[in-house]
């Protein structure tokens, strides 16, 4: 995805105890069917015709990311663009903390085409670490569950190992 010509279509933001701060699906702004959006999310613009802008939000997700000491993502390289792109990005001081890297790290995987850590999908590191997703949840807000108890486990991980 790009975010000069993709959009932000949902958003879930929680707090390290798992509290949801933010959570929003949102209606694209040009008319066009994204078959990855719509595949990761379920999200597609005829579905969504009613929801707001993302932009109806922007201050209220601005001011929780701004409030932020450390912002915790799953794949921060991809959703600091986004958010940045979108004028939601933390503050200078913030830390962003990439949980996808920080758990290839642990594992010591890394993409041999490239000479960098390997890109997991969420999904699969959630998945090894034993967490069940709450029924019931959207896929944004399940997703931003997972990644906290992904970067908890990370933590336990270096805290043990110690």
């Amino acid at each position: 995805p790009n975010p000069v010509e993709d959009e932000i279509v949902a958003i879930a933001i929680v707090d390290w105890a798992g509290n949801v701060l933010h959570e929003g699906k949102y209606r694209p702004s040009r008319m066009e069917l994204w078959q990855a959006a719509s595949e990761v999310n379920g999200v597609a613009p005829d579905n969504q015709i009613d929801l707001p802008s993302f932009f109806d939000d922007q201050v209220k997700i601005k001011e929780i990311i701004w409030g932020a000491d450390e912002v915790i993502v799953y794949n921060a390289q991809h959703v600091m663009r986004f958010l940045g792109h979108n004028d939601a990005a933390p503050a200078s001081g913030a830390r962003v903390t990439d949980t996808m890297y920080e758990y290839c790290l642990w594992l010591g995987v890394t993409n041999r085409n490239y000479n960098r850590f390997a890109h997991i999908e969420l999904t699969d590191a959630a998945d090894h670490i034993g967490y069940v997703r709450p029924d019931g949840t959207s896929t944004s807000l399940a997703n931003a569950l997972a990644c906290v108890a992904v970067q908890k486990w990370i933590e336990r991980q270096r805290r043990e190992e110690q």
